[in-house]
């Protein structure tokens, strides 16, 4: 089996976000993905992630109930790997 090189992603604006587990939040709406970066400093993309998604996640009241009802296990998600 060969693994494909995951295609490095574009630069996005991350907006800080109070929670717990959560710091930081971005998208890309042209491909339809949602970044999220964890306390701690570990990020996951989720892939097929809606404008409308997206919408729902920035007006919640909270970040991480929102994340742990509405997106954990719910997307496709792949760690990005850190690169600094």
């Amino acid at each position: 089996m060969v693994k494909r090189k995951q295609e490095p992603l574009p630069v996005i604006r991350m907006f800080p976000v109070e929670s717990s587990n959560i710091e930081k939040i971005g998208y890309l709406h042209k491909i339809k993905v949602v970044i999220i970066q964890f306390k701690g400093g570990a990020q996951y993309k989720y892939l097929n992630f809606t404008k409308k998604d997206w919408a729902k996640l920035c007006c919640c009241e909270s970040v991480g109930k929102f994340f742990a009802k509405n997106i954990k296990d719910k997307f496709e998600c792949h760690k990005i790997p850190f690169s600094g």
